[in-house]
């Protein structure tokens, strides 16, 4: 993920929230954000922790790295560093997409016949 941040991450329910648990599965294991007790913003709590379950997440950014870390992140200083490290840890031909407004976008792969 390429995100300056130059604002930070959000309030600072935000990070009081998130900063307790040491893994993505361990926020989805818990039941702090059910919908019985739901706050505006959790679901982005939720969003980083089903992306982070599901492999690592590289970001380059101007945040703090230890905020990046505690947020799931491996921190990046440049793109380039994030892609190389990327290729070491996936086969010889790996495929790389770049989404502008990602968040936004919703990719369909190309189904080969």
């Amino acid at each position: 993920m390429l995100a300056a941040c130059p604002r930070g991450v959000g309030n600072d329910d935000f990070m009081e929230k998130i900063a307790p648990f040491k893994s993505p599965q361990e926020v989805l294991n818990s039941d702090q954000f059910t919908l019985d007790g739901y706050k505006l913003g959790y679901q982005r709590i939720l969003r980083l922790a089903r992306w982070g379950s599901g492999g690592k997440m590289f970001i380059v950014t101007q945040m703090d790295k230890n905020t990046a870390r505690k947020l799931f992140f491996k921190p990046f200083d440049s793109l380039e560093n994030a892609i190389t490290e990327a290729k070491k840890m996936t086969t010889d031909n790996p495929h790389i997409a770049v989404l502008p407004d990602g968040i936004l976008t919703v990719p369909i792969p190309k189904v080969e016949k």
